[in-house]
């Protein structure tokens, strides 16, 4: 991932994190990993925007499983809770 700057993101073994990261641990049923500080902001700002709301980090990994890839339901999920905000 290279963010606005040029940076790339690299994880605990100083190799590149890719596009698919999140996803990839979010359907293994894992936290976000190196990422963890970017996808608790943009939970955060659900969470204000929607008191109460169960996050996406929050499904077991069996319910994860069990959305399909293409629906509507994971697109929704993947614009409010994977994408790291661009400031």
């Amino acid at each position: 991932m290279v963010d606005s700057d040029g940076m790339r993101t690299v994880g605990g073994s100083g190799k590149a994190v890719e596009a698919d990261y999140l996803w990839k641990r979010w359907l293994k049923g894992l936290d976000p990993g190196v990422l963890h500080a970017a996808v608790a902001d943009a939970v955060a700002r659900v969470q204000a925007d929607s008191p109460g709301e169960t996050t996406l980090w929050d499904m077991t990994k069996a319910a994860r499983q069990a959305l399909k890839v293409g629906s509507t339901t994971v697109s929704k999920l993947l614009a409010r809770h994977i994408t790291p905000s661009q400031h």
